[in-house]
């Protein structure tokens, strides 16, 4: 008999026992098996996805089916984390109940079941039905957007004006004065600098459609010194990259995450005018049962400009004598995108760092 057959008959007793138990529990609550071949749904499960436990059963795909196509990957990767450890997973996903043409937002926690030996033999999920919130905080991150778009707006309008302003009092010098050298450097300096918040304008409210695969951050960190570690050296700038262990896959897309670390990049050496050290900083993480890969960009020069970490993700900040347009609200935006985030820590007086997280190949045990 196989392992599978005999864990499959050892649930199955178990089975009945659950359903002696299970309407006793005030929460809706299932127990199914590995394969999803076997399940026990308690009363308010069945009230909450309008399904008997015979009909899941029956149809062992049915459950995966009424996840809305968009969140079946999240579900996916929930149970595969819990098949490599991770105890408790929680998931979120719409899922459409029988007779309803509305999904309704589940939060799913889920632990496993083992034998004596420790062996994994089946699933327990709790469901609770969290479509009002998950309503609420979508209401709070659109308001959150406009407020940010008017910010944005106003902000590019203040910065084009100021550039068609400093570029027709350079024509005029031009047109008063004959050749000159420096008036025309600075009609294309600020031509250049209105085209690039234009493009940042249309990165902004056009997202490309990202095509998420399994990265080494290794390799991509390497590419990046590489492409980078000249032009930053003309500034008196040093780049170190640091590796701390070996760093798990991460699924993201690289050209995208050439994108938003160019773009911090871009800020933090905007922070050493003068010259210094910028030092990336790579290592595994774990919260609350995630594994991060953590970057850190840590930028030390003398003198640092001093920043608060609320400005830093304004729109057209200036730091120092450098607008830095709306380079570090895209890093975020990308960043969020790959379910990843981005903080600024201001440590030391000589020292300033983002700090970037990024989920890891949740099918890896942390090394």
């Amino acid at each position: 008999m196989s392992a599978r057959s005999q864990i499959r008959g050892q649930l199955l007793p178990f089975k009945s026992r659950a359903y002696a138990f299970l309407d006793f529990i005030p929460c809706a609550i299932a127990v199914w098996s590995l394969d999803g071949l076997f399940c026990a749904l308690n009363e308010r499960t069945t009230q909450l996805t309008g399904y008997s436990t015979n009909e899941f059963q029956n149809t062992p795909s049915l459950w995966i089916s009424r996840i809305h196509p968009l969140d079946t990957a999240a579900f996916l990767t929930a149970r595969k984390r819990l098949e490599g450890g991770e105890d408790p997973v929680l998931c979120e996903y719409r899922f459409l109940p029988k007779g309803l043409h509305q999904e309704r937002w589940l939060k799913e926690t889920s632990r496993t079941i083992q034998t004596g030996d420790r062996e994994n033999m089946g699933i327990i999920s709790v469901y609770s039905d969290v479509s009002e919130f998950v309503a609420l905080r979508q209401s709070k991150e659109d308001e959150n957007r406009i407020g940010q778009v008017r910010q944005v707006i106003d902000g590019l309008t203040h910065e084009v004006t100021n550039n068609l302003q400093v570029i027709r009092g350079a024509f005029d010098s031009l047109s008063h004065g004959g050749v000159n050298s420096t008036a025309h450097r600075v009609i294309e300096d600020h031509v250049e600098q209105t085209n690039k918040l234009m493009k940042e304008l249309s990165e902004y409210f056009y997202r490309p459609t990202c095509e998420a695969i399994d990265s080494d951050p290794a390799v991509m960190l390497e590419e990046l010194a590489r492409r980078t570690k000249n032009d930053l050296l003309k500034d008196g700038i040093r780049l170190q990259v640091v590796h701390r262990g070996p760093l798990l896959p991460t699924r993201i897309d690289p050209a995208e995450f050439r994108k938003a670390f160019d773009k911090v990049l871009e800020f933090s050496r905007a922070f050493i005018p003068n010259g210094g050290e910028l030092k990336i900083d790579a290592s595994l993480r774990k919260i609350e049962g995630e594994r991060y890969l953590e970057l850190t960009v840590s930028s030390t020069g003398k003198p640092c400009i001093p920043m608060q970490a609320d400005d830093v993700f304004r729109p057209f900040l200036r730091v120092g004598e450098q607008s830095v347009g709306l380079s570090m609200i895209l890093a975020q935006e990308i960043l969020r995108r790959h379910d990843g985030k981005i903080v600024f820590e201001k440590s030391r007086e000589k020292l300033a760092t983002f700090r970037i997280l990024l989920r890891t190949r949740k099918d890896q045990e942390m090394a």
